[in-house]
């Protein structure tokens, strides 16, 4: 199933898989397996005992030949806590709040050539955010989970394209769309089992 099953594009590219991840300023870079924290044995560490604040992230990518001239989204599924972006060095975009997902647009990449991403994560184990009960193991604190945990993935988009949606039911039976789009765009809503969703 997609990420988001309700904003399905169908031109997409996951970037789950194999990263390499800084557990502390100045340390070694580690293999990892997004999106699985380096807490989760999934993630091929599994040190979920351990507490580390600053995380760095980083993998290259190479998008497909038929998205030139296209825009590209890099989408994230979710970040634990907070997370700055950048693309070839430059700044992207940052995103605070570890249990939205968000999107940065990247304009047209060169699909001749691989792309450095890097991902900067910042998640204090006695800051402010909202955290529950994760402080780390023992008593009746759960494990942590810090960094990359949900899906990355690349979407291509023309200029004209869908920023985001929201469907609003009514008691009387009534179903109402908002759409944020870059320019006008034509949207057809399809209703059909217990899920409506877009086609754009």
């Amino acid at each position: 199933m997609p990420p988001l099953p309700r904003e399905v594009r169908e031109r997409r590219l996951s970037l789950d898989g194999t990263w390499e991840v800084q557990l502390e300023p100045n340390a070694s870079f580690e293999p990892i397996v997004v999106p699985f924290t380096f807490e989760a044995p999934l993630s091929g560490i599994g040190r979920g005992g351990e507490i580390h604040e600053l995380l760095r992230y980083r993998r290259t990518f190479r998008v497909p030949p038929a998205w030139a001239g296209e825009n590209v989204l890099l989408r994230f599924g979710g970040v634990d806590w907070r997370a700055e972006v950048r693309v070839d060095g430059g700044l992207v975009g940052r995103h605070s709040g570890g249990y939205s997902h968000f999107s940065l647009d990247l304009g047209a990449l060169d699909a001749s050539r691989d792309h450095e991403l890097v991902v900067d994560v910042e998640d204090r184990a006695d800051g402010l955010q909202p955290r529950g009960k994760q402080r780390g193991s023992g008593g009746i604190w759960y494990t942590r989970a810090t960094g990359i945990w949900r899906p990355v993935w690349l979407e291509a988009v023309p200029a004209a394209h869908i920023r985001s949606f929201s469907l609003h039911a009514s008691a009387d039976g009534r179903l109402r769309a908002i759409v944020e789009a870059t320019l006008p765009v034509d949207v057809e809503l399809q209703v059909g089992g217990l899920l409506p969703h877009f086609r754009y």
